[in-house]
Parts: structure tokens; C-alpha cells; sequence
């Protein structure tokens, strides 16, 4: 409460630092950085079992003799959903890596400056 000083008017209590409320999470966003809702949950590099069972469920079907005739016969009557069968081989056998090669920091600045010249015209 207010008391009163030496001279009858009423003396304000000392400011308290206010807290600011946290902010909320944004959605799909309901923990903090760096903080897991489940911490002992699966290790990294454990595939679970949908995607256990999908890969296998795939390697039989692109290695079926009656699967791998169709999808010529698709292929040649340009019937094939190329996205479809792409995704299909990469559950299968995963997908490829991509491999880049470049020879040092020479080779690097060497493309930057043709870059360059060719932006430039000349």
C-alpha cells in the first residue's frame, strides 16, 4: 500500500521489473529450440517400420517379371507417370548421390571469372 510521507502525500511503492509473458510458439512450432516433446524417442538413422515395410513392399514390385513388362509397355507407349516410378525405384533402392568433383579453389575462381566475362559480354 501507499504510505505517506513527511509531507501528507502518499509515497509510491517501488517499481517491480515486470516479466514479460513468453511469447507463444508459432504454430508447428510447440517446443523450444534445442528441446525434443520426446527426448529417448528413436535414434537417428533408424528408419521406422511404415518405411521398413514400404521399401520391401517396393523391391518386390520392381522386381517382378510381370511388374517389369508392364512398366515397358508403359514406357513405350509413353503412358509411364514418370514421378510415380521414380519414387517407386528410389523406396526401392534409394536414391542416387549426387557427386560433385572440382579440382581446388583454383578451378572455382577460374568458373567464377568465365562467369563473369560471359555476364560482362565479353
Amino acid at each position: 500500500m501507499a504510505e505517506e510521507n513527511s509531507e501528507g502525500s502518499a509515497k509510491k511503492a517501488p517499481k517491480q521489473p515486470r516479466k514479460q509473458p513468453k511469447k507463444p510458439r508459432g504454430k508447428g512450432k510447440p517446443f523450444e529450440p534445442g528441446k525434443s516433446g520426446n527426448p529417448v524417442g528413436r535414434p537417428k538413422g533408424v528408419p521406422n517400420k511404415i518405411t521398413a515395410e514400404v521399401r520391401e513392399i517396393a523391391q518386390r514390385l520392381v522386381e517382378d517379371e510381370v511388374y517389369q513388362d508392364q512398366f515397358r509397355v508403359r514406357l513405350q507407349a509413353g503412358e509411364l507417370g514418370p514421378g510415380v516410378e521414380t519414387m517407386l525405384w528410389h523406396y526401392a533402392y534409394g536414391k542416387p548421390k549426387d557427386v560433385v568433383e572440382h579440382q581446388g579453389l583454383e578451378s572455382i575462381s577460374a568458373l567464377l571469372e568465365a562467369a563473369k566475362s560471359r555476364a560482362n559480354g565479353e
